[in-house]
């Protein structure tokens, strides 16, 4: 799973991995999987969170910093003449930063969605049973109790 997140070379160093590996453990010993389809959930978790870490990032970097690339000397008198004030970033700026908030709104869904499917996983897969039964009271939200008694002979 880490490894999917390392495509490109900047991105294949031992802080990436690390940082994905101490994610995933944490959910793990949060969570206990029950088996491969819980744990491939998991992974799953760790590898939308670490993304929406990346681009929370990317947001924040893109927004606050002033990584504008000059190519004119339009560009060097504009940048001059706003010196000190709020200089408003040009449409392909923005575009950008909208661009990078939508990816961390996607990721964050898609950590979302996976951790509701995970939880309503265990939620309605946990099987009854029940032995030598004399009375079993049964509820559902918010719902009637309803009283199952054995009959006797």
């Amino acid at each position: 799973m880490a490894a999917t997140l390392e495509t490109l070379e900047w991105q294949r160093d031992a802080w990436h991995r690390a940082q994905f590996l101490a994610i995933r453990n944490s959910f793990v010993a949060d969570w206990k999987p029950k088996g491969a389809i819980e744990l491939s959930m998991i992974d799953m978790m760790a590898q939308a969170f670490s993304e929406y870490m990346f681009w929370s990032a990317e947001v924040h970097t893109r927004s606050t910093s002033d990584a504008k690339l000059l190519y004119s000397r339009e560009e060097e008198r504009r940048i001059k003449e706003a010196q000190g004030h709020w200089l408003p970033p040009r449409v392909c700026e923005q575009d950008a930063i909208e661009h990078a908030m939508q990816m961390m709104d996607r990721y964050n869904r898609l950590y979302l969605r996976t951790l509701r499917q995970l939880r309503d996983l265990r939620r309605y897969s946990t099987p009854v049973t029940i032995n030598n039964p004399q009375q079993v009271n049964i509820a559902a939200d918010g719902g009637q109790q309803v009283n199952a008694v054995k009959a006797g002979s």
